[in-house]
């Protein structure tokens, strides 16, 4: 994830800002990670999640614990997921102040 975000990074910095981010299960994990970074330049005025969840990555913690995020946010994800259960996109609901559901 390092080696990602710093890729992503530096091509926000490049080419932002950005006025959204799109992102598909890992994309959507990936997305809502970037949106509790600091450190990113140009982050995005708003997410679209679809099938996302919270990183299950220890190391990740600090960027969740305490921390709502204030992107506007709309998350989508199907009541019949079998691999991203709605339980798990709904916890990463709680971390976006004001989630679009």
């Amino acid at each position: 994830a390092v080696v990602s975000t710093q890729s992503t990074g530096e091509h926000l910095k490049e080419k932002g800002p950005f006025d959204g981010i799109l992102g598909f299960s890992q994309g959507s994990c990936f997305a809502a990670l970037l949106c509790s970074m600091k450190d990113i330049p140009n982050k995005p005025r708003f997410v679209i999640l679809f099938g996302g969840y919270k990183s299950r990555i220890t190391k990740h913690d600090k960027y969740y614990d305490g921390n709502i995020l204030q992107t506007p946010s709309l998350h989508v994800y199907g009541m019949g997921d079998n691999v991203i259960s709605p339980d798990m996109s709904e916890k990463l609901t709680t971390y976006f102040a004001d989630p679009v559901i």
